[in-house]
């Protein structure tokens, strides 16, 4: 066997070991992209769930009496007559789900936009 016939072998060598370099990025590709679409559905589920959860926090706020008759006062009473106490507690909880509210519509306004315009945001 000459040298030419010994440096034809090395390349194909190299050859073969190119091609099953290529096939292997490419699995680890698919792999990492189907690991990201798994993610960002429990991501959605998680943002889904907080907002509900937040919800239903403002729910059973608004059923709780010392809330409800807050709520009335701060609406049927001028301003001077609500104490901050009173004020920062309902500053506080409009606030909080204002901030859920701004959070759920985003995602909603996300996903629509994933929906119509591409696989990736």
């Amino acid at each position: 066997m000459n040298w030419d016939a010994v440096g034809a072998i090395a390349e194909l060598f190299a050859a073969i070991g190119a091609l099953a370099a290529l096939i292997y990025l490419a699995l680890q590709l698919r792999h990492n992209t189907e690991a990201l679409r798994k993610s960002e559905l429990a991501a959605r589920s998680a943002t889904s769930f907080q907002g509900a959860h937040s919800w239903a926090e403002l729910n059973t706020a608004i059923l709780d009496p010392e809330f409800a008759m807050l709520a009335a006062k701060s609406m049927d009473s001028p301003p001077s007559e609500i104490n901050d106490d009173e004020s920062a507690r309902l500053n506080f909880l409009v606030d909080q789900q204002w901030k859920d509210l701004m959070l759920s519509i985003t995602f909603i306004e996300m996903s629509s936009w994933k929906k119509n315009y591409g696989k990736s945001v």
